[in-house]
């Protein structure tokens, strides 16, 4: 609803098409055109005008509203008790947690939301395939690069410039 005056300004601007149609083309009148023109800068003028003092109060608002905001949360959570905030949160896990053997894809979860678990019970099920898979290629890649590592050492202790072989990978 605010924003209705501002956009109005902006039905003028066909209007004056249709007079320069109308009463320049038609009758041959360069007076009017430039009455028209000047019209035209002065409504551009004005648009401009009017849409900058709407991004200004736009922006000055949003500014006011979040100064207002932040300073009414932080003055609530300085005047919370202590003892709530030292207190552990409804539902965290204040057990002790054991890490994967070994990285892999999540294949399956076996609990589901609330639902209560005994110590040592199975919560979900990883595919360690693909990590292994990677990591063969990892050591494989990073086999080859120690090799090349020690011919390009050894070329320059022996002054030879270093040359690619056909079996070398491409790193």
């Amino acid at each position: 609803m605010a924003s209705l005056p501002f956009s109005s300004w902006r039905w003028p601007h066909l209007s004056l098409r249709q007079v320069v149609i109308d009463k320049v083309v038609v009758h041959h009148t360069l007076n009017t055109l430039t009455v028209i023109g000047i019209g035209l800068a002065v409504f551009m003028v004005f648009t401009a005008a009017m849409t900058w003092v709407r991004q200004y109060l736009i922006l000055h608002t949003g500014n006011r509203i979040d100064a207002v905001l932040g300073l009414q949360v932080f003055e609530h959570l300085f005047r919370l008790p202590a003892a709530l905030l030292r207190a552990p949160a409804h539902g965290c896990t204040c057990g002790t947690t054991s890490t994967a053997s070994k990285p892999g894809v999540l294949r399956e979860i076996l609990v589901g939301d609330g639902q209560e678990v005994k110590a040592g019970q199975v919560l979900l099920r990883m595919d360690t395939e693909v990590t292994d898979a990677d990591q063969t290629t990892v050591e494989t890649d990073s086999d080859c690069f120690r090799r090349l590592q020690l011919r390009r050492i050894e070329s320059e202790l022996a002054g030879v410039p270093f040359t690619a072989r056909s079996g070398d990978a491409r790193i």
